[in-house]
């Protein structure tokens, strides 16, 4: 598919340029000076605002206490029998 053409004709694409143009040599002097003049304006050094970086997310690892020997005594019936082994 793709997109629709705006213009089936190069002729009137062409003529459309040429009256952007025609439009834009016609004000240029203007919009630079309404450029400049917001450029200025905008500049001040009082307005300068430092953006504001977010803190790093840093993950800290923390060693485990002192881990303590834990004993359990298997449990000896039919169900844990797969588990343990045959008890001889």
């Amino acid at each position: 598919m793709g997109r629709k053409k705006l213009y089936t004709e190069d002729e009137l694409r062409i003529k459309r340029n040429e009256r952007r143009m025609k439009q834009y040599w016609a004000n240029r002097e203007s919009e630079l000076e309404k450029s400049k003049e917001r450029y200025h304006n905008n500049k001040s050094a009082d307005e300068v605002v430092q953006p504001t970086v977010p803190p790093k997310k840093v993950t800290e690892y923390t060693p485990p206490a002192v881990e303590e020997e834990v004993w359990v005594e298997p449990i000896e019936d039919d169900s844990a029998s797969h588990y343990t082994g045959p008890i001889i």
